[in-house]
């Protein structure tokens, strides 16, 4: 991609959406909107040039992959040149270069957050504040705010908390595992685990995600088990 962005400011980064983005990608990910990626944030009166550029030079392949394939259902250059704030509003709904209000923190999903921070930026040549600045902007909450984010993964935790043992007392297991398990409390603990180290990414990435992190082995120990309220007691 170098020469073709030569004496434009830019940056180059593989971040937003993707399993390859947060490295979870499998050989099962390679079967759907994959292939090489790159997104190039240039300023916005040079976005229609670099584009032309990436048309007129890129290779049709790029060590033996396609470079333009299917992607979020449309089939296009694995190359997206766009304008930073333009795309940080898309994937945020708002532009943190401007400063991050406590509603647009409220606002966004956490696989968002982890769309933006995660992820690897190549070159980053734009005018201050660029794309590092924004990251590190977003990596972690205002403590006020983390705490009411806690505060609320652990709420729903007690409002689920007494279900899988009130299942277990009418002998259904099966409620029981569901309801302390993933699709409950259990996946809310390992959210709330989870958040203190990073942006939690949804909920097919959550349990890789959380073996990541030191110390996650006990809670991972009660998730297998399927130990409906043991989860919960020792998250």
């Amino acid at each position: 991609m170098a020469p073709l962005v030569s004496g434009v400011p830019h940056a180059a980064a593989l971040i937003g959406p993707g399993s390859e983005v947060l490295a979870f990608d499998t050989a099962r990910s390679a079967d759907h909107d994959w292939g090489p990626r790159v997104l190039v944030f240039v300023a916005a009166g040079r976005v229609a040039e670099v584009e032309e550029r990436v048309v007129a030079g890129l290779p049709e392949r790029f060590r033996g992959f396609p470079t333009v394939f299917g992607y979020h259902g449309q089939v296009r250059p694995g190359v997206t040149v766009t304008e930073l704030g333009r795309w940080l509003v898309e994937r945020l709904g708002f532009d943190p270069r401007s400063g991050v209000g406590l509603l647009d923190w409220l606002s966004s999903p956490w696989q968002s957050l982890a769309e933006v921070t995660g992820g690897e930026v190549f070159h980053d040549g734009l005018a201050e504040p660029g794309l590092e600045a924004v990251r590190q902007a977003l990596r972690w909450y205002p403590a006020d705010v983390w705490r009411y984010v806690l505060a609320c993964q652990w709420r729903r935790i007690a409002q689920e908390e007494p279900f899988p043992g009130r299942c277990g007392e009418v002998g259904d297991e099966l409620g029981s595992a569901v309801v302390g398990g993933a699709a409950g409390a259990g996946g809310d603990a390992a959210g709330a685990a989870a958040a203190p180290a990073l942006s939690p990414p949804y909920a097919k990435w959550l349990g890789s995600a959380l073996a990541r992190l030191p110390g996650s082995a006990e809670l991972g120990e009660s998730l297998g088990g399927g130990a409906g309220g043991a989860v919960v007691a020792r998250a």
